[in-house]
C-alpha cells in the first residue's frame, strides 16, 4: 500500500464506474424496472472514491501517517435492443487494487449485462423485469480491499427488479419506487484466493451471494432527488482470507441534474449501516498467509463519494428524432392546463345553458299558470246567457 495522495488528485478527473452493472437511471445500485427506447445509445462515465488517513505514533514521539486511497475507473454503453430489452456493457479502466507494485489493475474485468422487461399492470404503473449479468475476469489481481469480492473467474448473476410508476406514460419522470433482489454466483471453487508466498489457501465451496435493495426517486423538472438502501449477504461465505467477505448494508442519497445539453451530472454518497466487523483472517494458520494492509481500516469503506456524467449518443442530443422528456413533461404540463382551462370554460358554458333551459321551463310553467288563471277570469266575467222562454199554444 502506497501514499496515492498526489496520483489520486490527479485521477479525481478520470471518468470511473461502479464495480456494478452501469444503469441510466439516477439510482446507482438499484436498478428500476424499465428500459430506455428502442435504438437508443447512452454513454455513461462515474467516479467512486474513498480515503482515509492513518497516523501512528513512533516509539521516539513522533507522528507518522499515511492516506489509503481507492479509486476506480471505468467506461459504460446501454444500448436499448429494443422496446423490452436493454443491453450493459461495462469496462472498469482503472482499480486501486492495493498490491505490491504498480498498486492498481489497468484496465480491470468487464461486465456485460442484459435487461428485460417481464409485466405490467393495465394502467402501466407498477412493472416488474429481470437482470442477467457476466463479469469477465481481465485485471491482473482480484480479492481487492475495500471492493466487493471477486475471484478471478467467470461470475454469473439473476436480479428480479419491481417498480411502481406515478409517471407510467414517461418512466423516469415523477415518482419512482424500485425494489431488486439477486443472487450471484462467484464460480470461484479451486480458486486460489491469494497469490502471497506460502499461502496455498483454495476456495472449496462456490461462493454464492445475494443482493437486495430499495430505491426512491423523485423528479423535479430538470432536478432528480433520490435515495437507496443496497445491500449483500452472503448464502455461501468465500474462503476466510478473502477481503470483504462480511455482509454489508449502504444508503445512498443523492442528486442529479440535467443540462439543456442533455448532459446529466449526479453526485451521490454511500454511508456504511453495517458490515464493520472484519472477518478476514490474516497471518498464517496453516492454509493461508496474508497480512492486514493497515491497522484500522474495516474491508468495507465507511463511505464513498460518487459523481457520474450521463450523454445520449444515439440519437445526438439535438437530434429531430430525440425526445426530452423534460421538455415533452413541461408541453404535457402545459397541454394539460390548457385543456384543463378548455374543460372549466365548457364546464361554465353547460351550467349556464341548463340555468337558463330551467329558467325557460319556469318561465313556460308561469305563463302557462297565467294563461289558465286568465281563462278563468273571463269566464267569470263573462254575462250568463238568457234563458229562452218556452212557446204558449194559443
Amino acid at each position: 500500500m502506497k501514499n496515492r495522495t498526489i496520483p489520486a488528485l490527479l485521477l479525481l478527473g478520470t471518468l470511473s464506474l461502479s464495480a456494478q452493472t452501469p444503469r441510466p437511471a439516477d439510482t446507482r445500485h438499484i436498478r428500476p424496472a424499465f428500459t430506455i427506447a428502442k435504438g437508443h445509445l447512452i454513454g455513461e462515465a462515474q467516479m467512486r472514491f474513498f480515503f482515509q488517513d492513518e497516523i501512528t505514533e513512533l516509539s521516539t514521539g513522533l507522528l507518522t501517517g499515511e492516506t489509503y486511497w481507492d479509486i476506480q475507473s471505468g467506461l459504460a454503453l446501454h444500448y436499448g435492443l429494443s422496446h423490452s430489452v436493454e443491453l450493459h456493457l461495462l469496462q472498469i479502466i482503472y482499480q486501486d487494487n492495493h498490491k505490491k507494485g504498480p498498486g492498481y489493475n489497468l484496465p480491470d474485468d468487464l461486465f456485460l449485462g442484459f435487461q428485460t422487461h417481464l409485466w405490467q399492470n393495465r394502467p402501466g404503473t407498477w412493472r416488474s423485469g429481470a437482470q442477467l449479468q457476466l463479469r469477465l475476469p481481465v485485471a491482473e489481481h482480484h480479492n481487492v480491499p475495500l471492493e466487493p469480492y471477486s475471484s478471478g473467474r467467470v461470475g454469473a448473476g439473476v436480479t428480479m427488479l419491481a417498480s411502481h410508476l406515478s409517471r407510467p406514460d414517461s418512466p423516469g419522470l415523477g415518482l419512482t419506487l424500485s425494489s431488486n433482489l439477486g443472487f450471484y454466483h462467484h464460480n470461484d471453487r479451486g480458486t486460489r484466493i491469494t497469490n502471497v508466498p506460502g499461502s496455498s489457501a483454495t476456495a472449496r465451496r462456490h461462493t454464492i451471494e445475494m443482493v437486495y435493495g430499495i430505491a426512491a426517486q423523485q423528479t423535479l423538472n430538470s432536478w432528480a432527488f433520490f435515495a437507496e438502501l443496497s445491500g449483500r449477504h452472503f448464502l455461501q461465505k468465500p474462503p476466510a482470507t478473502a477481503y470483504t467477505r462480511e455482509n454489508s448494508l449502504y444508503l445512498s442519497p443523492g442528486i442529479s441534474l440535467t443540462l439543456p445539453s442533455h448532459l446529466r451530472l449526479r453526485a451521490a454518497v454511500d454511508v456504511r449501516l453495517s458490515g464493520d466487523h472484519d472477518e478476514t483472517t490474516y497471518g498464517p494458520d496453516g492454509l493461508a498467509a496474508i497480512t492486514t494492509p493497515w491497522d484500522r481500516l474495516p474491508n468495507h469503506p465507511d463511505w464513498r463519494i460518487n459523481f457520474s456524467l450521463q450523454l445520449p449518443i444515439y440519437p445526438a442530443p439535438f437530434s429531430k428524432d430525440r425526445i426530452d422528456p423534460i421538455k415533452k413533461e413541461q408541453q404535457d404540463q402545459i397541454r394539460a392546463e390548457k385543456e384543463e382551462r378548455v374543460l372549466d370554460v365548457l364546464t361554465r358554458e353547460r351550467q349556464k345553458a341548463e340555468e337558463a333551459e330551467k329558467e325557460l321551463a319556469r318561465m313556460q310553467a308561469e305563463r302557462q299558470r297565467i294563461e289558465e288563471a286568465l281563462k278563468r277570469v273571463r269566464e267569470l266575467l263573462q254575462p250568463p246567457a238568457p234563458e229562452e222562454k218556452p212557446n204558449q199554444a194559443p
